[in-house]
């Protein structure tokens, strides 16, 4: 049950469902008079599109980085994934693949540069093994 306070009509959140039910952000994008819908990820999403950028030894491959957020994030009006490979979006172009990642990032609510940052710190850590 969602309660509400008077004072500047903020909403508090009071059970686990009230966090449970809540609706995805979706965001339409246009690119090159295309438009494109993209959708948040959920906590489950987020991990596992963290986790796939990872090798076996545990270092960052930058070169996933923005097709597999595109993957993820990429869906049709029903909410369903497009893309559930991100390989088949390896010869996307360049152009379109950098302006639906720099919006799936917003959308996600990354800081500019975290993930780069995660790939950086992954390989420092490594260098110093």
């Amino acid at each position: 049950m969602m309660t509400q306070t008077m004072r500047n009509k903020m909403t508090i959140v009071s059970s686990l469902d009230d966090v449970l039910s809540m609706p995805l952000n979706e965001s339409v994008v246009e690119f090159e008079g295309k438009q494109y819908r993209l959708r948040e990820l959920n906590e489950e999403q987020a991990v596992k599109y963290e986790l796939e950028l990872q090798d076996k030894k545990g270092k960052f491959d930058v070169t996933k980085m923005r097709r597999t957020m595109i993957a993820y994030s990429w869906v049709d009006a029903d909410g369903n994934r497009i893309v559930d490979d991100s390989n088949k979006l390896k010869t996307m172009r360049r152009s379109l693949a950098g302006y639906l990642y720099e919006a799936c990032q917003k959308l996600n609510r990354y800081e500019p540069g975290e993930l780069e940052d995660l790939v950086k710190n992954s390989e420092a850590t490594e260098s110093s093994d």
